[in-house]
């Protein structure tokens, strides 16, 4: 089990979950679908290809939130796609990523001197207010260039279209697009999502462990701490018992109490903090019974 995995959901989810996630050519594929239909149906999900990042020049590689891949097309060019999370409506994106293609470009006619390939640059925006930033750039008084940036705006997608991808990175945007939602409603959500990716193959673990860690993600980042124990119960329960063992290593009773002065913002980072230790207990040497046994005061 990589370290990247039992590290990533502490800090900027989902940010850095998503971005392990849609690494893969084949999760990509899943969120092209969503957005460009017509095209995914171009494009067979085991030929796109990651684009390492040393091929990148230094000013973009420095850069963490986006991917590039290579995506290549029976009897058509070769056409780069450009995908880049934001939770906030960032108005500076048409730019950024005008800026990241045209960098792109430069490395490409470098290295090969054909053509330039087309990209597709895509925009998986999580946040909740809707996504109105205009696609074009200001280039002086009189000119400007627009970037036609295809934006799944999750939070304004129909649960019906999510549900209709049998595609279990359909299943976690799911989780996340109702992770504001009531309890009820998440609970309900989070279930349906973890019986989907629950259908992943027996000879896909890594794959498995991907997406439910992805949920559990999204069980600590964006619900309150009051409701994780019953959640993570809604979520094991769903579980094929064979499965179970993994999902249930963080499973415990014991108690976390913290005092002194401390602000909101330490609380749960304290709270975070046990949580990943859970989460890791095997990896650390830590015997899981001892959070069902003792509580932990800080």
């Amino acid at each position: 089990m990589s370290d990247s995995w039992t590290q990533w959901y502490v800090h900027d989810f989902p940010d850095r979950a998503l971005r392990l996630l849609l690494e893969e050519g084949e999760n990509l594929h899943a969120l092209i679908e969503l957005a460009d239909p017509s095209l995914a149906a171009s494009v067979d999900a085991r030929n796109i290809v990651g684009i390492p990042r040393s091929h990148l020049d230094d000013r973009h590689r420095e850069r963490r939130s986006d991917l590039w891949h290579r995506m290549f097309r029976p009897r058509r060019r070769s056409m780069l796609a450009h995908t880049e999370h934001q939770s906030t409506a960032d108005g500076w994106i048409p730019f950024r990523m005008l800026h990241a293609m045209v960098s792109v470009w430069e490395d490409e006619r470098r290295r090969t001197g054909e053509p330039l390939p087309p990209v597709l640059p895509l925009l998986l925006y999580t946040g909740r207010r809707p996504w109105r930033v205009p696609p074009a750039v200001p280039a002086g008084e009189t000119l400007s260039v627009t970037v036609p940036i295809r934006v799944l705006d999750l939070k304004r997608i129909d649960r019906d279209t999510l549900r209709a991808s049998d595609h279990p990175m359909a299943a976690a945007l799911l989780a996340l697009r109702d992770d504001h939602e009531t309890l009820p409603r998440f609970r309900r959500t989070l279930v349906e999502a973890a019986r989907r990716i629950d259908g992943i193959p027996a000879g896909q673990p890594g794959r498995w462990r991907q997406y439910m860690r992805f949920l559990y993600g999204v069980v600590f980042q964006r619900r309150p701490a009051a409701e994780h124990r019953g959640l993570l119960r809604a979520l094991e329960s769903t579980i094929n018992p064979i499965r179970r063992e993994e999902a249930t290593r963080m499973k415990g009773k014991g108690g976390l109490k913290i005092t002194g002065s401390v602000r909101d913002v330490m609380r749960e980072s304290a709270q975070t903090a046990v949580s990943l230790v859970r989460l890791r207990a095997a990896d650390l040497g830590v015997d899981d019974a001892v959070f069902g046994a003792s509580d932990i005061h800080i």
